[in-house]
């Protein structure tokens, strides 16, 4: 992966009190040299527009990745403010970037990663922090795995 930035990154938080998960997502994202966008509260009408415009740019870069925070069920997410028709799954969200609907993504890497959770349980959180157990655990081996490939190249 040698284009600058190495890739892009799109994380969207539908949950209330998990911006702590989003800087720390933030910070290992510039540490792999990755741009970086974090769109809080979005509705999925909001969500899909703002998939769709990147689906239409033109990509430079090496890899896109793409997470989702907060709830979710049967394969879907939901967006901000459980509103009535406020759920979009997982298939169409991939779907928009697929290498028929998006040719500038074509034979590049693209993650997703769905981090939902039903709300109405409460082991999904760390109760000290304003992060998913989710997050903390895999945001944790990438950013040691980051630091341990510096200290390597030096």
């Amino acid at each position: 992966m040698d284009s600058q930035p190495r890739g892009r990154a799109i994380v969207f938080v539908t949950t209330d009190g998990l911006m702590d998960e989003a800087d720390r997502w933030a910070s290992i994202f510039k540490k792999l040299d990755f741009q970086y966008a974090v769109y809080r509260d979005a509705t999925c009408i909001q969500i899909r527009d703002v998939l769709e415009v990147m689906r239409n740019k033109p990509f430079d870069a090496n890899a896109l990745f793409v997470m989702f925070i907060g709830g979710g069920y049967n394969e879907n997410i939901c967006g901000y403010d459980n509103r009535p028709h406020n759920e979009m799954s997982f298939t169409d969200i991939v779907d928009i970037f697929s290498d028929t609907n998006c040719v500038s993504l074509r034979n590049k890497p693209k993650i997703f990663v769905f981090n939902t959770f039903s709300i109405a349980m409460d082991s999904w959180r760390n109760p000290t922090e304003d992060i998913t157990l989710f997050g903390q655990a895999f945001s944790y081996t990438i950013a040691h795995r980051v630091t341990r490939s510096k200290n390597l190249n030096t």
